[in-house]
């Protein structure tokens, strides 16, 4: 596996409480997309600071058992992304769990990468 395709499927993801949305952790390529080095407030500012799309991830309704899939705008270097969102119990609490996967390059690539997350 090449080294761009392994930094493409690494997990962009953050884990966040689910009322307040603040963060509770945020993996290396989760912060990567912060262009100044600094962390947002809150989870959903992480994967898109405008307030409409901040609205909708606090209106989606998240279970145990299933991942919400939310639309983010498509940026130049990684196309098509979506924003997976489910609860996670850990230590006795409910958090919130956002994995994004880039779709963009390649499809054949996209889709290799996605099997791989999926897979870990």
């Amino acid at each position: 596996m090449n080294n761009e395709f392994h930094a493409q499927a690494q997990p962009c993801y953050c884990i966040s409480d689910p009322e307040s949305n603040r963060l509770v952790f945020v993996s290396p390529s989760a912060a990567a997309l912060c262009p100044d080095g600094r962390l947002p407030e809150l989870s959903w500012q992480l994967f898109n600071p405008d307030p409409a799309f901040g609205e909708v991830y606090n209106n989606v309704s998240l279970s145990l058992l299933n991942s919400v899939p939310l639309r983010l705008p498509d940026c130049p270097a990684l196309g098509a992304k979506l924003l997976f969102s489910s609860l996670v119990l850990e230590d006795g609490r409910r958090l919130r769990r956002d994995v994004m996967i880039a779709l963009g390059g390649r499809p054949e690539q996209s889709l290799a990468a996605v099997i791989a997350l999926v897979e870990r």
